[in-house]
């Protein structure tokens, strides 16, 4: 399913793990041990995570109560000025990006958020989430990886 704005699922989405593969519920505690996380979380930690093996981060995540694994691909200001274009026209392109890792993968969840960050000095980060679930084979979740990171940010 495609998910056009990721404030609306916020809620309902829940981070076990930041991209370097520290666990935490959501940034409210921190888990010492993986033994210590949901039995699915444990199988997608051991078998499947790995910290920055495919150029976009990597997640251990929760989404609508299922336990699961998580790519995300970000797109800010700095970008866009490195790509020499307007941060809305990279934008649009991260969006018809979102909508082609749907239409390629309609089994797994894909989530947009434009602006869903806004820091300190006024920037946004807008984001691409594809969530799978906890028990994907490792050949899907390595196809998915690496045509992820192949397109999310070409331009």
């Amino acid at each position: 399913m495609f998910y056009i704005d990721k404030y609306e699922v916020n809620e309902n989405f829940v981070y076990w793990s930041n991209s370097c593969g520290d666990l935490h519920h959501n940034g409210e505690y921190d888990i010492d041990n993986v033994a210590d996380l949901p039995i699915e979380l444990q199988r997608a930690y051991n078998e499947l995570f790995s910290e920055g093996i495919y150029g976009v981060r990597v997640y251990l995540s929760e989404f609508n109560g299922k336990y699961g694994i998580s790519f995300e691909a970000s797109y800010d200001d700095c970008y866009a000025s490195d790509l020499n274009i307007a941060y809305k026209e990279l934008v649009e392109i991260a969006k018809r990006k979102a909508i082609e890792c749907s239409e390629k993968y309609p089994e797994f969840d894909v989530l947009f958020g434009e602006d869903n960050i806004t820091f300190s000095d006024g920037s946004s980060e807008t984001g691409i989430t594809i969530f799978m679930p906890w028990d994907i084979t490792e050949e899907k979740f390595d196809e998915v990886g690496k045509y992820f990171e192949a397109m999310c940010y070409s331009v």
